[in-house]
C-alpha cells in the first residue's frame, strides 16, 4: 500500500477492504449499514484520519460498480461504517437545503487549545508562511491531530501564503507539530464562517487541496467563537473546496464528542491498477 501511494503521489490514497469481525472487537449495530476497513496513506506516511479520502471512498462505494457491473453496496444501503485507525467512522447519504446529494461523515471532535509559542517559534512560523509575525492573530494546537492552527486577520493573508517547506520542517517546535492550518474568520457578508489552507510537508503533503481532519478541530474552535452549531467552511487552496461542519450533541460512553462534516464528491477517473504478481 505504501508503494502504491508513493507511485500515485497524491495527497492521500485510500485503501478499502471488506470488514470481518475479529475476536473481542466491538462493532456498531445498525440496520441496513455496510462495514468496511479503511486505511489512508500519503506518498510517505500512513495517517490516522483523512476526511476527504473517506468522503471519496464512500462516494465510490455508493455510486460505482465493480468490473462485472455489480454494485459495491446495495441501493438500500443508506450508511457505511469504516473501521480505521481512528475507530469506527460513519458516512451517510444526505441532502443539502437545496436538495442536492450530500455525504455526511461523523468524526470525533478534535481537541484544540489556544497556545503561545516562543518568539523564535512564532517568527520562524510566520517566515515559513511568508507572512509578517504581526499577521498572526491567535495560535491553537490540537494534540489529537498534531496540527497547529494559525489564525490571521484577513482572507488576503491566507491567500498570500507562499510556504517555505524546508524551513517549516526545520522549525524546532516545543509541540509535536505535523501540520499547519492557516485560517481566518468570515465576516457578516461572507459566504463562509471560516476559510483555511492546510500544509503538511512532514507527511509528504506540501499543501492538501482539502483537508477534513483539520476541520474536526476547526469546528470546535469556531463553535467556541461563533456559538453556531452549523458552520460553513471554505478551503481556499488552488483547487478549493467547501464543506459544512455541524457540532453534534451526543457523546459515547467514554465521553468522546463528535461532529458532522458534509460535502459532495464526483468521480473523475475510472481505471484498472495493474500489480506485478
Amino acid at each position: 500500500m505504501k508503494k502504491i501511494a508513493r507511485e500515485l503521489n497524491i495527497s492521500e490514497t485510500a485503501f478499502v477492504t471488506p470488514w470481518s469481525p475479529k475476536e473481542n472487537e466491538v462493532e456498531p449495530q445498525e440496520e441496513g449499514v455496510m462495514k468496511f476497513n479503511l486505511r489512508w496513506f500519503t506518498p510517505t506516511t500512513e495517517v490516522n484520519l483523512c476526511g476527504h479520502a473517506t468522503l471519496a471512498t464512500a462516494h465510490v462505494l455508493f455510486n460505482e460498480r465493480t468490473r462485472d457491473r455489480t454494485p459495491f453496496v446495495p441501493e438500500s444501503c443508506k450508511a457505511i461504517h469504516f473501521f480505521t485507525l481512528s475507530g469506527w467512522l460513519k458516512v451517510s447519504k444526505g441532502k443539502s437545503a437545496q436538495g442536492l446529494d450530500l455525504l455526511e461523515m461523523v468524526f470525533p471532535q478534535g481537541s484544540p487549545v489556544v497556545v503561545t509559542l516562543s518568539k523564535e517559534e512564532l517568527d520562524k512560523t510566520a517566515e515559513a508562511l511568508s507572512l509578517p509575525s504581526s499577521a498572526v492573530k491567535e495560535l491553537s494546537f490540537c494534540a489529537t491531530t498534531k496540527k497547529l492552527f494559525v489564525e490571521v486577520h484577513h482572507l488576503e493573508q491566507v491567500l498570500s501564503v507562499s510556504p517555505l517547506f524546508q524551513l517549516m520542517t526545520d522549525i524546532k517546535y516545543s509541540l509535536p507539530v505535523r501540520g499547519i492550518c492557516v485560517v481566518v474568520s468570515g465576516g457578516e457578508k461572507d459566504d463562509y464562517d471560516f476559510a483555511s489552507r492546510y500544509f503538511s510537508p512532514w507527511n509528504g503533503v506540501n499543501e492538501d487541496p482539502v483537508n477534513g481532519s483539520s476541520h474536526t478541530a476547526l469546528g470546535v474552535l469556531y463553535f467556541a467563537k461563533t456559538k453556531k452549531k452549523e458552520m460553513r467552511a471554505k478551503i481556499v487552496s488552488q483547487r478549493g473546496g467547501e464543506m459544512t461542519v455541524r457540532i453534534l450533541d451526543h457523546q459515547d460512553n467514554d465521553g468522546k464528542k463528535y461532529l458532522n462534516l458534509s460535502g459532495s464528491a464526483v468521480t473523475v477517473i475510472r481505471g484498472l491498477l495493474v500489480l506485478d504478481s
